[in-house]
């Protein structure tokens, strides 16, 4: 009985990990459709996961993950945003910039 407790937990890690690794792929895309729309440089050229947390959605608890991205809007101004999702579903997608304050200096 141990062992297929082992295994069972094995494979739930398993699919964690392949899981995760699926809506990174899908957050560093969006993130570079985000930049792109929005004018502005992707840096680095990936996601990093921030936050990983459990919630609840509709009633029903899910596995919740925030990844962080850089982007540059010149060449000395840095900015991060973020792609989250609650599940498997995109939750929100942001970059913390405001073109006018940008233009108006």
């Amino acid at each position: 009985m141990s062992q297929l407790l082992v295994l069972l937990i094995v494979s739930f890690l398993i699919w964690l990990w392949l899981r995760g690794s699926q809506l990174k792929i899908l957050a560093n895309d969006l993130a570079k459709k985000a930049c792109a729309e929005s004018q502005v440089q992707f840096l680095d050229g990936t996601v990093v996961l921030k936050k990983i947390y459990l919630t609840k959605h509709n009633n029903k608890i899910h596995l919740a993950r925030i990844y962080k991205f850089d982007f540059a809007v010149d060449g000395n101004l840095r900015k991060n945003g973020f792609v989250s999702f609650v599940g498997n579903k995109i939750e929100q997608i942001h970059l913390k910039y405001n073109p006018d304050e940008h233009n108006s200096g």
